[in-house]
């Protein structure tokens, strides 16, 4: 089973260090995976982040032009196939509305749009994406095992937050 990402997650803490704290964050697309046209990927993209705005405060509208983006989504070459999907980077520190933090999927994996169970051989970019957008807004990795969650560490067949993901967000 794939790792969703490699973020670190060291500066998580209780004390909710790692959030957003100006609104609506902006974003942008800087490229995207051979896979998908350009309106295609940018749909995917607005329904993970709406994903997040549906359960909680986030807020998020289109950036005019990446230098003014909070959150920029890129490709780039991690790890190599079916190995770590995704990576991000949370909003710790002094995060303001000049803060730009990304977003990145491996090129190397073979990426696909699709509901249901996971397929052998395509991940679903939606739930990848979804699940960093997660990391965007602090969120960390649940832990516990046993509880169903998109922020788990390990793919599954969770498309969209579930009851421990949404507690987090809010």
């Amino acid at each position: 089973m794939s790792d969703w990402c490699r973020t670190d997650l060291s500066a998580v803490g209780s004390a909710g260090l790692c959030r957003w704290r100006h609104s609506p964050v902006l974003v942008t697309i800087d490229d995207v995976p051979n896979e998908f046209s350009a309106s295609d990927y940018k749909d995917t993209v607005a329904a993970s982040l709406s994903a997040w705005s549906g359960v909680s405060g986030f807020v998020w509208d289109w950036a005019e032009g990446a230098g003014r983006a909070n959150l920029v989504v890129r490709t780039a070459q991690i790890d190599g196939r079916n190995g770590v999907l995704a990576e991000a980077q949370l909003p710790c520190g002094n995060v303001n509305n000049r803060t730009q933090l990304w977003v990145r999927v491996d090129i190397s994996e073979n990426w696909a749009d699709f509901r249901g169970p996971l397929h052998s051989g395509l991940m679903d970019v939606q739930r990848v994406l979804t699940h960093e957008f997660g990391h965007s807004l602090g969120i960390g990795h649940e832990q516990t095992r046993g509880v169903r969650a998109l922020m788990d560490p390990s793919v599954s067949d969770i498309r969209a937050p579930q009851p421990w993901d949404i507690q987090q967000a809010v």
